[in-house]
């Protein structure tokens, strides 16, 4: 930026000098302008996202190619991949689902709450809403929300429940806010709907022996 206002302010006496420099500016800034906008605007589309120059893809096969993008760890790519997606399917709660969980683990908090919002939103208070809602607590958590991240952990045990792991994620929430009474039971409703999720178990133990209930919470 600072290169770009001393190019663009130089004295007239350098003459054919200033035109040239002005002319190098515009194109730098057109490739930063390229860059920050791909691939909307460069088409910079890893292999098997663009539909539009790849007239065989179809949303399954879209679909599975941002998938197997994610799956290796190229998340960027499949970030892309799951953009082309929903632009085609914006309806499709799965593709905003996973576009959430790629922005919660490339750091984007406040792109993980955008998504999972829209997954929500799309979902209302059906079943399949369960896992938007369980998405935009966890995105809370990430930006210390943690009382949004309760509400929405309730609300997709409200709306599924048997979504365990809201159930789990809801009881860390209330340990962390030393409400272990009410944590408890929402420990023993994970476990009733899947005996063998350790988490729950181990979290349930734990709050019980902070109670100082040490016989149930050996057991």
């Amino acid at each position: 930026g600072e290169l770009l206002f001393v190019l663009l302010k130089m004295p007239r006496c350098i003459g054919p000098l200033k035109h040239y420099a002005r002319t190098l500016c515009l194109w730098v800034v057109a490739a930063l302008v390229c860059q920050c906008l791909a691939p909307v605007w460069c088409e910079d589309f890893p292999p098997g996202c663009n539909n539009e120059l790849e007239d065989f893809l179809d949303g399954e096969e879209l679909w599975d190619n941002a998938y197997q993008y994610g799956m290796k760890g190229m998340f960027d790519e499949a970030r892309t991949c799951f953009e082309v997606f929903v632009t085609n399917e914006p309806l499709a709660q799965k593709g905003w689902h996973l576009l959430s969980e790629i922005h919660g683990r490339i750091g984007n908090s406040q792109g993980a709450l955008r998504h999972a919002f829209v997954a929500a939103r799309i979902a209302g208070e059906n079943t399949s809403g369960a896992e938007a809602h369980f998405l935009l607590a966890n995105s809370y958590m990430q930006v210390f929300e943690y009382g949004l991240a309760r509400q929405h952990y309730y609300r997709a045990i409200r709306v599924d429940s048997e979504h365990v792991n809201s159930m789990v994620n809801l009881g860390v929430v209330l340990g962390n806010n030393n409400d272990y009474a009410e944590a408890i039971p929402i420990y023993r409703r994970a476990l009733k709907v899947k005996p063998n999720i350790m988490a729950a178990r181990h979290n349930l133990g734990s709050a019980l022996h902070t109670l100082k209930v040490f016989h149930e919470a050996l057991s």
